[in-house]
């Protein structure tokens, strides 16, 4: 597991349920729901803490918690304490025992004013605290002026709720008012609204590639490299991206172009090449290329100041040619690229993951006429000659026009995935595993239309269980309706 990043951090429910839930334990009607969230915060307080017990429970090899981020379970405590708010309000309107809760609302006051009177303290003493900045306090005396000014008038309003129990319900309105201002304020701290051309800023080599990528994608060195997922919002094409649980058959894919060869240690969620930080190839003829060839990586751009700190040899005009540059950066042409889409004739199976990863790194395996399977199909294995074009493509359907005059293999260098279906002249096909992580389809002599569709069983079942659970909650408020009539 790795440290959560900033907005993963922040934990906040507001002051109104914070003081609210010190009144849930007087709350006797919900003494169950209240120990059951006590201890979910509790529990999930601890697991977000660095104590010997989290660390023992996160070093376990258990699916998904082994890989998670731990400070994410602070979630489950924001959650739990804002029920015990949503309790703790429930007992302060039904209730009438003022003496209770006068000694409810005492814990609250007396943790907040040991909090206003350590402050003053450390500003009347200029109290230095190891691993805090200089003047550290007068930073949290600047941010804890609302937090205190809305402490101080939600038990006023508290109080006042005591003694006039008629003016309760009109006090739980200014609790709710107050709470959602609070939540305003803190969500303008708390995300950071920018100008998209700022995030996103227009490069111009960006530019080029997108007027002559076609379908081909990008891969980026060092400063020049696209942060997962951003090259969708520039609409390019990159064999890396982003997902908090990807495909693993593709990462290992991905992760194997370190050392020409499986490799099995990738992320959980990244999908890279290899590190942006990294440049492994020796030569122009290294395998290690083959890897984009297969992924049909036709650009590769560089920062101007990076570049010059590599070996020319590596990309030599055998294999690149340059074909743009500006005083900032400069982008090569891989002139070994497969299309995106390709026929190859003879294919080998191989259903082990390592080995068929291996076989792609061979100096003597001619992956452009020969693609890996995971199972047999029926190519006789004889040189055909044929073409496949794509003529639509979009995240979830590619139609692939292809001719050929003998069966082939047609070769799509998308990811292999569950729920992608494939159509071949409007009659169902199958869809097979091509070189460990790609997809595959056998076309028929002559001319076809291949259509790759995503159609998941899980969507059409989510659909199904969202209708019937509408109906059956439909059905139970209309006859409880019914009942009371």
């Amino acid at each position: 597991s790795r440290p959560g990043q900033y907005y993963e951090n922040m934990i906040y429910v507001g002051l109104v349920p914070l003081i609210l839930s010190f009144f849930s334990p007087l709350y006797k009607k919900a003494k169950s729901y209240f120990v059951f969230f006590l201890f979910s915060a509790l529990i999930s307080l601890s697991l977000a803490l660095d104590f010997p017990t989290s660390r023992m429970l996160y070093d376990f090899s258990v699916p998904f918690l082994s890989s998670a981020i731990p400070i994410r379970v602070v979630f489950v405590l924001s959650f739990a304490v804002s029920i015990l708010g949503a309790l703790g309000l429930e007992w302060w309107i039904e209730n009438s025992d003022n003496k209770k809760k006068l000694l409810a609302i005492l814990p609250p006051f007396l943790i907040f004013a040991i909090l206003g009177l350590f402050l003053i303290y450390a500003i009347r003493t200029n109290l230095q605290i190891k691993g805090f900045p200089n003047d550290w306090y007068i930073i949290s005396a600047r941010n804890s002026a609302i937090p205190f000014a809305v402490f101080i008038f939600c038990l006023s309003i508290v109080l006042l709720g005591f003694f006039k129990k008629s003016l309760r319900k009109p006090l739980v309105l200014v609790l709710y008012l107050i709470f959602a201002l609070q939540s305003f304020v803190f969500a303008q701290k708390y995300f950071a609204f920018s100008n998209a051309e700022f995030l996103y800023p227009r490069a111009p080599f960006l530019e080029f590639i997108k007027k002559n990528q076609g379908l081909h994608r990008y891969w980026g060195y060092g400063s020049a490299s696209l942060a997962n997922n951003f090259a969708t919002v520039y609409k390019i094409y990159s064999p890396e991206g982003y997902d908090p649980v990807n495909i693993r058959a593709y990462n290992e894919l991905l992760s194997s172009s370190r050392k020409a060869k499986y490799d099995g240690i990738f992320s959980r969620s990244d999908a890279l090449l290899y590190p942006v930080s990294d440049f492994p190839f020796e030569s122009a003829m290294s395998t290690k290329y083959r890897i984009m060839d297969l992924l049909a990586i036709k650009y590769i751009g560089f920062e101007k100041s990076e570049f010059e700190k590599i070996n020319k040899q590596r990309l030599s005009p055998e294999r690149f040619k340059k074909a743009w540059e500006d005083k900032n950066f400069i982008v090569f042409e891989n002139l070994k690229v497969y299309p995106r889409a390709y026929l190859s004739s003879f294919y080998l199976n191989i259903q082990d993951q390592k080995k068929a990863i291996n076989k792609l790194y061979e100096p003597s395996f001619d992956s452009r006429k020969t693609v890996i399977l995971s199972e047999k199909v029926p190519l006789a294995g004889k040189v055909g000659v044929g073409s496949a074009s794509i003529i639509s493509y979009s995240p979830n359907r590619v139609e692939v026009k292809v001719e050929s005059e003998k069966p082939q293999a047609l070769v799509l260098s998308d990811a292999f995935y569950p729920g992608w279906k494939a159509e071949i002249n409007n009659k169902p096909s199958r869809i097979f595993l091509a070189n460990s992580a790609l997809r595959a389809v056998v076309v028929p002599k002559g001319k076809s239309n291949v259509i790759f569709e995503y159609k998941p069983l899980s969507f059409y079942l989510g659909i199904f269980i969202t209708l019937f659970s509408l109906a059956v909650s439909g059905g139970v408020v209309f006859l409880s309706g019914k009942k009371h009539l």
